[in-house]
């Protein structure tokens, strides 16, 4: 039965009615000329579809890369207030949890959106850098600053 094909129809219903058309053209005499003016068209859409699916592919890794850099941002940043929070228990020196992390919580910076993140995370490496560069914490702003940096080339990737 012949059905008409629409532009909404989808890449897969045209390619399949385009190859059903070819093969029932070729089992019938006289119409070499419409098979040879359809391939063309068939193969240029057959490219664009494997493109597509390429881009989709290539779209699906990027947002895997951001996803995985995204939760070793939060797991460096939950990290980096656990070191805070043992320098004050095992420390007789001033505590440093209320300074380095407002609130005493990371709750708000691990929940901040994607993209966002990395900044506010760089204004926590500020706050740890502004330790003396003999603190035992000063080392934990270099291992922020390297996963923020990380997190902001997969989003851009």
């Amino acid at each position: 039965m012949v059905k008409m094909l629409y532009d909404r129809d989808s890449t897969e219903r045209h390619v399949e009615a385009a190859k059903r058309f070819i093969r029932l053209c070729k089992r019938m005499g006289g119409t070499e000329e419409l098979v040879a003016g359809i391939e063309p068209a068939l193969a240029g859409l057959e490219s664009k579809r494997a493109e597509a699916a390429g881009k989709a592919e290539e779209r699906m890794y990027a947002s895997d890369a951001l996803v995985l850099a995204d939760t070793q941002l939060d797991n460096a940043v939950r990290t980096a207030f656990e070191r805070c929070q043992q320098f004050d228990r095992s420390s007789a020196a001033a505590p440093v949890l209320p300074g380095i992390f407002p609130g005493e919580s990371f709750g708000d910076l691990v929940r901040t959106p994607v993209l966002e993140e990395p900044d506010a995370v760089r204004e926590l490496v500020v706050r740890l850098e502004s330790l003396d560069e003999q603190h035992e914490l000063y080392a934990v702003a270099a291992e922020l600053r390297r996963v923020a940096d990380a997190s902001v080339q997969a989003a851009s990737d």
